[in-house]
């Protein structure tokens, strides 16, 4: 949990709780007409080419492409456009109470945002999961109301159209899409038939969803506009029956204008947190995310393997206990008390010096979380068993805790989880239904601790431009300093419950983190390891994940291994022994790149490969400087004054500077043609020192001085005189080493001038 997040919302999520309630009759949307939509544009000019629709008539796709009037649209000419399909086809949409309702479904829909004229104005437009929806009316001067929404196909299922279309047998039209303009010209009716094709797509892509939706748990997607809306939908009406926390009700009076203009009064109920405050607190500071290291450095020319716990997250929350309303929480002082419950702590702790991979989080600035041998810790119970295994001691500040019974261990979550993996593991991979169930998996986690600030940046801006006043492009020139004005209220998802998020989290580092032990694992990221070939992971964490229906099967296999830093490495396979039916992502003369993650890179997949095997070919960094054009997302266009899709271009290279996770026990290792083992730092104090170093010597920051006592520089000099080296003077006197050099300086000025300096050891 982010300290600033923490103080900005932390009255609402003190007090919030998700309390179950009887759900209202499943609302199917009969009413409103799902309609494919596409458009295609000019590169660079983003002028307008055409539109196209797709709709389902009589169990038939028909699909039609129209030309515009002009290289911009408006809300009027799309819904002129659809009335003039509409009727080709003999289609008559009736309107619903008081209007017509039509959602446009197309995929990545902020990119045709930017063919519209003005859509700030034409649309409310606000995120939607990892895509947008736009809504607005339009009153037509025949038909009356228009309701129209444009939905993005992209928030439901988060890959490219292509492979959607490979999914549902329509696959996608290739064609020169830097140059459509011209194939507009030179090849008309391909370029129909790609365009027809892309509506095609999102319209078959989005009913096939809707019917599977619909069909196994009557849920209809036009309703909930993200795989974590839908899940938590699915959990809350079929499974959600007891609040996870305890709470009190309480009643206001609500008044509501009715259509009459009559007003009407009721009572509401407002439920709130009525449990121990410290679980609460304890709880919250403890949602931390998955744990990510790197535990060496470079070049590593040995045969590797990378593992995968199936669906970590899912079997970590049907492997623990998790409580609920009638949960009896108890303090624990005693470092025994953790063992036999479940729960929530704030300990100081100290691993012996010798162990390589401790496992109690501290969290950094940047919302990082780190592995130091000492130091302070919100964590769970399960982190600290596994911390007490490998010799830890303990010291409790804070902690509460429960023993879990049945009614925790057979809890509403892992039966709602249970139906998914059925289903996930039903489907065959690869399928839409596949990676929709992998989605609504783990999403639906997420809305036990979802938070979001919003913005309220794009309402604005509409606002302002209905009453013809400067926008928020306008307001930031004059005033920088409004952008954190310009976000929106803090809010919770509906299934607040920091508590059983908190523990399923906990519960997932603590199996990953004895799996890391015991494999001595070169590289973690969240549920992956990557670790010698013939490394075991065999271990009771791994028994504990089998039992309830989890495993860790090999993924990938390599002859070596580049790592740059965490979530930053390169599986390679030598070039003359990369079998024809495996794909690599790049190759040269010796290796060939297999698998990567490339986390802070700018470079496309294939682009990284290329550099990591250029690099290691040069045995230096030769990242080349790559021209990164992006188009910016709704709100970031009206931050910047600018078109919604206006494109950007930075140049930038891919940097493989060390994380400072760890310790690099070899820090002038090169990379490119050798490896650093790492340890960890003693204390987050020492990581923050050294991450500082590391800044000074980048140039990035100055270097700091602390004062030293006279007795402590006589201390100094005295042991150096004995003959001490610098690093043991440090640690015999807490005094860094750079200070002990220029206390060492000063008084032998003479020394300081032949040594360089007087950073010689």
């Amino acid at each position: 949990m982010n300290h600033a997040d923490f103080e900005q919302m932390a009255g609402l999520m003190m007090s919030r709780v998700a309390v179950p309630s009887t759900p209202k009759a499943s609302a199917i949307d009969r009413h409103t007409l799902a309609v494919g939509f596409d458009t295609e544009w000019r590169p660079g000019t983003r002028d307008l080419l055409s539109v196209q629709f797709a709709m389902v008539v009589g169990g038939e796709m028909v699909s039609t492409v129209f030309e515009p009037a002009g290289t911009k649209m408006t809300k009027a000419d799309l819904v002129e456009m659809l009335r003039t399909f509409l009727a080709s086809h003999a289609v008559s949409l009736e309107p619903w109470r008081g209007s017509r309702r039509v959602a446009f479904v197309g995929h990545n829909i902020a990119a045709d945002l930017g063919v519209f004229a003005d859509p700030v104005s034409d649309f409310a437009i606000s995120p939607m999961g990892r895509g947008h929806v736009a809504i607005g009316d339009f009153q037509h001067p025949l038909d009356g109301l228009w309701k129209v929404w444009i939905l993005d196909l992209f928030a439901f299922f988060s890959t490219k159209l292509e492979t959607i279309g490979a999914a549902i047998g329509l696959p996608k039209i290739k064609i020169d899409v830097n140059n459509i303009h011209v194939v507009k010209i030179e090849n008309p009716a391909l370029f129909m038939e790609y365009g027809r094709r892309d509506a095609e797509i999102a319209l078959k892509g989005f009913r096939y969803l809707r019917d599977l939706l619909i069909g196994r748990w009557g849920i209809d997607p036009l309703n909930h506009g993200t795989p974590a809306a839908i899940g938590g939908e699915i959990f809350r009406r079929h499974y959600f029956r007891t609040a996870a926390a305890a709470y009190k009700t309480e009643h206001e009076e609500v008044s509501r204008k009715k259509k009459d203009g009559t007003w009407s009064t009721s009572r509401r109920a407002i439920h709130s947190y009525d449990g121990d405050l410290v679980v609460r607190d304890l709880a919250i500071r403890t949602l931390h995310g998955g744990r990510n290291e790197s535990f060496i450095r470079g070049l590593y020319p040995h045969r590797v393997v990378e593992r995968d716990v199936r669906s970590m997250y899912p079997h970590a929350a049907k492997a623990i206990g998790l409580p609920n309303r009638r949960t009896r929480w108890e303090t624990v002082t005693s470092p025994d008390g953790f063992q036999g419950r479940e729960g929530f702590a704030l300990i100081r702790f100290s691993f012996p010096p010798a162990t390589e991979r401790p496992c109690l989080p501290v969290r950094l600035s940047g919302d990082k979380l780190f592995f130091p041998l000492t130091g302070e810790s919100h964590c769970t119970f399960a982190e600290v068993r596994l911390a007490q295994a490998l010799g830890a001691s303990i010291e409790v500040i804070k902690a509460r805790g429960f023993v879990p019974g049945p009614r925790e261990l057979d809890h509403e979550l892992g039966r709602y989880l249970t139906a998914l993996l059925v289903e996930k593991n039903a489907a065959k991979k690869g399928t839409l239904d596949y990676q929709f169930y992998k989605d609504l998996l783990n999403q639906p986690l997420g809305k036990l601790g979802q938070k979001s600030m919003g913005s309220t940046a794009l309402a604005i801006e509409r606002l302002a431009r209905e009453h013809g006043t400067p926008g928020v492009s306008a307001l930031l020139a004059r005033r920088p300093g409004l952008t954190a004005d310009l976000r929106g209220d803090p809010d919770l998802g509906s299934l607040w419950s920091p508590e059983q998020l908190g523990l399923i989290l906990g519960k997932a580092r603590a199996l990953i983190g004895q799996i890391l032990v015991v494999s001595r694992a070169l590289s973690v990221s969240t549920d992956a390891v990557i670790i010698d070939a013939d490394a075991s992971v065999e271990c009771a964490a791994l028994d504990e994940l089998r039992s309830v229906g989890s495993d860790m099967p090999v993924e990938v296999e390599g002859d070596a291994l580049f790592i740059g830093r965490s979530r930053q490495y390169a599986l390679l396979v030598r070039a003359d022994g990369l079998s024809e039916d495996r794909k690599a992502l790049a190759r040269d003369s010796r290796y060939a790149v297999v698998k990567i993650a490339r986390h802070g890179s700018p470079e496309t997949a294939e682009e990284f490969s290329t550099t990591v095997l250029a690099c290691i070919a040069a045995g230096a960094n030769v990242a080349p400087t790559r021209l990164v054009t992006r188009e910016l997302k709704p709100e970031a266009a009206v931050r910047a004054g600018v078109p919604i899709g206006t494109s950007t271009t930075n140049e930038r290279a891919t940097r493989f500077q060390w994380d400072a996770k760890r310790v690099l026990v070899d820090r002038d290792v090169n990379p490119f043609s050798s490896y650093s083992t790492t340890r960890p730092y003693q204390t987050k104090n020492r990581r923050d020192g050294a991450a500082h170093a590391v800044r000074v010597r980048s140039g990035e920051a100055r270097r700091r001085t602390r004062p030293v006592s006279e007795s402590k520089k006589m201390n100094v000099l005295s042991l150096l005189g004995e003959g001490r080296g610098l690093r043991e003077v440090a640690r015999l006197t807490g005094v860094p080493p750079s200070t002990v050099a220029s206390i060492r300086d000063r008084a032998h000025p003479t020394r300081a001038v032949s040594t360089g300096g007087g950073h010689a050891t």
